[in-house]
């Protein structure tokens, strides 16, 4: 691979990473809108009416995001793995720990299937 292949290839891995992470940091936001809120003593003292039910179409865009999340870290695991077999590249921490959080989080959302509303 001639060097200006390379320069792409290695920017195009770092576009995946950028885009993984911006993904990981919007499902956040996503689950907050999507999770049954939660019940204090102000609330209960107050009879505050809470929510106590996962929003149906909001928690599957976020298995969604988690999806595109883990698929886009793979796919960058994939392209460093051939960039430290093939020139002798180090392999990036940071993808790694994006493929093991949004891997934790589709297993835990698989897990505890929620109650849709």
């Amino acid at each position: 691979m001639n060097k200006k292949a390379l320069d792409r290839l290695h920017v195009f891995v770092l576009g995946l990473s950028i885009v993984g992470w911006a993904v990981l940091f919007y499902s956040l936001l996503v689950f907050d809108q999507a999770r049954p809120e939660m019940s204090t003593v102000v609330t209960a003292y107050f009879d505050v009416p809470l929510r106590t039910n996962w929003l149906g179409q909001i928690y599957t865009k976020l298995e969604y995001l988690l999806w595109f999340c883990a698929l886009t870290s793979f796919l960058n695991l994939l392209l460093n793995g051939y960039l430290n077999l093939t020139h002798k590249q180090r392999m990036s921490f940071g993808i790694i720990l994006l493929f093991a959080v949004s891997s934790v989080a589709i297993l835990m959302l698989k897990i505890w299937q929620p109650v849709l509303g």
